[in-house]
């Protein structure tokens, strides 16, 4: 659960998103965190995160007593733990400085959690990838027709990776009806695509084996 109270603004955007992966309540504090909480949705290499999970307790270089408490901490697979700070780039400079040495003490403490501190931005939030994380995001909780899933990876998993177009043109269904179960397949990490690109009919998908897959 969160350490400190995210209380309302009303000069940032806040709120809770209505999550799946949160550890506790998934409050959110701007649009930036806002939109790279939605991205940890949608990653399915997010095992799960929580939100304000430790307050750090420090002396500054003048021995005054501080308190700091980072943004999210993320559990991703591979037993790889980061702990997150999100800054818009507009503000970084100025809080260099201010908050250095807090950056540095939680660099440290993670470094002997075995975790990676990390100062996100939204040139990390929202990058191509992250965008269509966010687009995504949209399609995660969707209930599509057993059969149907089970005929689309067939599919794929008969021909090999198959450009989106070339996909649906092998199922009986209209396509606009099969596309969002595309994306939802994506969204569950079932099948694969080089999400560094714009998504568009023409990117290539594969099928990702069985014992990889997760929700």
């Amino acid at each position: 659960m969160p350490v400190r109270r995210i209380p309302p603004s009303h000069r940032a955007i806040t709120g809770r998103l209505a999550a799946l992966k949160a550890i506790g309540p998934a409050h959110y504090e701007s649009a930036l965190e806002r939109d790279y909480l939605i991205t940890l949705e949608a990653d399915p290499t997010v095992l799960a995160y929580e939100i304000q999970p430790i307050r750090l307790d420090y002396r500054d270089s003048l021995g005054q007593a501080r308190r700091y408490t980072p943004d999210v901490l993320v559990f991703r697979q591979g037993d790889v733990i980061e702990l997150v700070e999100v800054k818009y780039v507009a503000d970084i400079q100025e809080l260099r400085v201010k908050h250095r040495e807090r950056w540095v003490m939680a660099s440290h403490y993670a470094r002997e959690q075995g975790w990676h501190f990390r100062l996100i931005t939204e040139r990390h939030a929202r990058t191509p990838r992250a965008r269509n994380w966010l687009f995504l995001s949209t399609f995660r909780v969707m209930t599509p027709p057993p059969e149907l899933l089970t005929r689309m990876q067939a599919v794929l998993a008969a021909s090999g990776p198959l450009s989106i177009s070339a996909w649906l043109s092998q199922l009986e269904e209209p396509d606009a009806e099969v596309l969002p179960f595309v994306w939802h397949l994506l969204c569950l990490g079932k099948v694969t695509v080089n999400l560094n690109q714009p998504l568009s009919l023409a990117a290539t998908v594969s099928l990702v084996p069985a014992e990889v897959t997760h929700a």
